[in-house]
């Protein structure tokens, strides 16, 4: 039993971590009394060795050669173009082809837009477009994939608008805005009531609309770096909000109603002398600010 679990963990690792040499491999190999656990903290990272943890039966494809001779197999797949350039990138279709995905991750590839047959991934449950120089738009039939959970927007330099169909993503926990220009909150992202994440820090919106206080399942919110003057008093009805990242803004007060932020730990913001007199008689003591 002790042997096939090696080989099975051998087998797993080295398809989808791409182990670099023998010495790696022997030092597996020899394991005598160390545990599974044992052997994926010597060899992956924490985010690596939580996939493999979680999911024995998802290999991790990095090549989309590899991927299509596995069509129906394949569950995750990250790639990464070959050399990061200025120049414009074409996106992968052939990755639709996979319809039983449930993670991919595009990050820096460089296309103009995202195709609309998009929607037949179903079952992807993680997205990542992330880090483009020259992404503008997304389909409207990104609102068809209802099992997505993470959606990682971050750092695309030339988008500016979202669908409002990403409203319908019912299940999207984790939403990544940050370093885009988009200028204004949509008013659908409050519609997302699964989300727990979000964060459009170094953004161009001015303001957070009233109806943020939807999102009563939010645990974390990053609206640092905007020119934001002021906070709604429906802020205060976000129940579960744990993390509040401030600072660079404009806000220098907020309204009464955070005070009923009782599962808020920490607040990072720099409120000078007077502000800070309010945000101490405001907050219980044990929150940080900072």
């Amino acid at each position: 039993m002790k042997l096939f679990l090696q080989l099975f963990l051998i087998s797993v690792i080295t398809v989808s971590c791409g182990i670099s040499n023998q010495n790696e491999l022997d030092s597996i190999n020899n394991v005598d009394e160390k545990s599974s656990e044992d052997i994926y903290d010597s060899t992956l990272n924490v985010q690596e060795k939580k996939k493999i943890v979680l999911s024995f039966d998802s290999i991790i494809y990095s090549n989309l050669d590899e991927a299509l001779k596995h069509s129906e197999e394949v569950k995750i797949l990250h790639l990464k173009p070959k050399k990061r350039t200025n120049q414009l990138d074409t996106f992968p279709v052939e990755v639709l082809e996979l319809i039983n995905l449930t993670e991919l991750k595009l990050n820096g590839y460089n296309f103009i837009d995202v195709p609309k047959e998009i929607s037949k991934l179903k079952n992807l449950k993680y997205l990542d477009l992330s880090h483009s120089n020259f992404l503008e738009n997304l389909p409207s039939e990104i609102g068809n994939l209802k099992n997505l959970e993470v959606l990682l927007l971050n750092d695309n330099f030339a988008l500016e608008k979202l669908p409002e169909e990403l409203g319908e993503l019912k299940n999207l926990e984790k939403l990544n805005l940050s370093l885009t220009r988009i200028n204004e909150f949509p008013d659908f992202i409050c519609k997302l009531q699964s989300l727990k994440f979000l964060n459009v820090m170094k953004t161009k919106i001015k303001s957070v609309p009233p109806c943020i206080k939807n999102l009563k399942e939010l645990n974390v919110l990053y609206i640092n770096n905007c020119n934001i003057s002021s906070l709604p008093s429906e802020i205060g009805e976000l129940e579960n909000l744990k993390t509040l990242w401030l600072i660079n803004t404009g806000i220098k007060d907020v309204p009464n109603e955070i005070a009923n932020l009782k599962k808020l730990k920490k607040l990072w913001i720099y409120p000078n002398s007077e502000f800070k007199k309010r945000l101490d008689s405001l907050l219980p003591k044990t929150l940080l600010v900072r």
